[in-house]
């Protein structure tokens, strides 16, 4: 894959990330968001996946469950980046900007190979969680605005996904689809709580957490290479598909 598409690709989900942020809040630039304790929360999720009590049988690793777990530090990560790139900030630069900063940065990183054993690229995972956690520990006036300490959470950032086997092709994929579920929540009542998240399709059965769904249909695109057919990306056919889950959904609960 060639450095320009690789350019393109971050822009993109810069793009996107600023999307979803102006759907919550059009002046979300200027809310002084605590965008590292949210870090830090999906950090402390993220522990559970690869295990950390030694007191106990650690789990087996997921793959797909803790990419997309990775995924979700990620949002926050660019919302800090792109909130340090507002036009008002001292950098003063837009999406393109904040990209060509990660490319700088970054991603080159996550080409670096990883360790077979498993039990080692567990225990790295989790001490590059630490650091992430204790860089972003740091007095959040002292962390706004400051790019040395972005440096730092985007280095730990990057080693965490070394150490998930997370390929920055399999990040892009991934972000693609979570923030057009995201946009999909925001859209249905995500933030006024009308939003049903774990969906039940057929009676007596579990329901299955929307989540679980967006697994579903970045399988079925990536096997079948959907194209054409008015899907011009991932993001189309992610948000299509979702609506037509979503929509089963509210047919099955006006039913019961």
């Amino acid at each position: 894959m060639s450095d320009s598409n690789n350019r393109n690709q971050v822009k993109e989900m810069f793009d996107l990330q600023d999307t979803i942020n102006s759907l919550i809040n059009p002046d979300w630039r200027e809310e002084g968001n605590n965008w590292n304790r949210a870090i830090i929360v999906e950090s402390v999720e993220l522990y559970e996946h690869f295990g950390f009590k030694w007191w106990k049988k650690p789990p087996e690793l997921k793959p797909t469950q803790i990419h997309i777990e990775v995924v979700d530090i990620w949002h926050f990560i660019m919302s800090r980046i792109l909130e340090n790139a507002s036009p008002n900030s001292a950098s003063g630069f837009d999406t393109e900007g904040a990209s060509n900063f990660v490319m700088e940065k970054a991603y080159l990183g996550m080409s670096l190979s990883w360790d077979i054993d498993e039990e080692h690229n567990r225990e790295m995972a989790l001490n590059s969680l630490d650091y992430l956690i204790k860089v972003c520990s740091m007095n959040p006036s002292e962390f706004r605005g400051s790019w040395d300490i972005v440096d730092q959470m985007i280095y730990a950032f990057i080693k965490v996904c070394i150490h998930s086997r997370l390929t920055f092709e399999r990040l892009y994929t991934l972000y693609i689809g979570k923030n057009a579920l995201n946009i999909f929540r925001q859209k249905n009542g995500y933030k006024t709580g009308e939003y049903i998240k774990d969906w039940n399709l057929v009676k007596g059965e579990q329901p299955i957490e929307d989540n679980s769904v967006l697994e579903s249909i970045i399988r079925t695109h990536n096997e079948d290479k959907i194209e054409g057919d008015g899907f011009s990306s991932l993001y189309d056919y992610t948000l299509y598909s979702l609506t037509q889950y979503y929509n089963k959904v509210l047919a099955y609960n006006n039913r019961t």
